[in-house]
């Protein structure tokens, strides 16, 4: 099977909204490639956020930011600059452990969203932005054919029967993908708050309650 490019999967969505195909989505001029040029990146951004996709999944502790002083919270996290969505937040690198945390603009030159909490240290899940589609689904790369035809469309054609239908199978497309890529994966646990643990009694406060 021939390896997907961007240059492909442009000619995918132009193929599914009416338009003709590029030859290059970097060195065409038409107004198919300019159209595509600028809306190609922001469309897959959006695939990716719609999804905590398998291939675009990653985990890392994150950093304290000393250069923040935080409001209401004690500490500040740097957040990886190629995250696209955040999936789970631990106060350790156990998946069952819950923390609080907010997610807030910092106001400094400093760093620009970052994650604020108590806890001193911080591992998190989250989508990353992966750019290579050959590393994710056959059902991520339909979702995003679908959905860049759906922005493409009114550029091109200015047809709204056209945009709906390709927003309609966008949708489809999305439902059927996620559950895919769902059954591919081990399901997680939620991850315990405190008062599910005081509740069955595995502990009280601070001391360990031995069952």
């Amino acid at each position: 099977m021939a390896a997907e490019t961007p240059t492909s999967i442009c000619n995918t969505a132009l193929l599914r909204c009416g338009g003709k195909e590029i030859t290059s989505l970097t060195d065409d001029n038409s107004k198919e490639a300019q159209l595509c040029r600028r809306l190609y990146h922001p469309a897959r951004r959006k695939a990716l956020a719609s999804h905590h996709w398998n291939g675009a999944k990653r985990a890392v502790q994150l950093t304290v930011d000393a250069t923040i002083t935080p409001v209401f919270w004690s500490y500040a996290f740097t957040l990886p600059t190629d995250m696209v969505r955040l999936i789970t937040v631990h106060p350790s690198n156990d998946l069952n452990a819950s923390i609080p945390y907010s997610l807030q603009n910092a106001n400094s030159t400093a760093a620009d969203n970052v994650l604020l909490s108590d806890s001193n240290q911080i591992y998190i899940q989250y989508v990353f932005d992966n750019m290579d589609p050959n590393t994710l689904s056959e059902g991520f790369r339909d979702v995003l054919e679908f959905l860049l035809a759906r922005d493409l469309c009114l550029g091109l054609s200015k047809s709204t029967n056209k945009f709906e239908l390709t927003r309609d199978e966008f949708k489809r497309a999305l439902t059927l993908a996620k559950s895919v890529d769902g059954f591919q994966d081990y399901p997680e646990e939620r991850a315990q708050g405190s008062w599910v643990k005081a509740r069955y009694g595995l502990y009280t406060d601070k001391t360990v309650v031995q069952s």
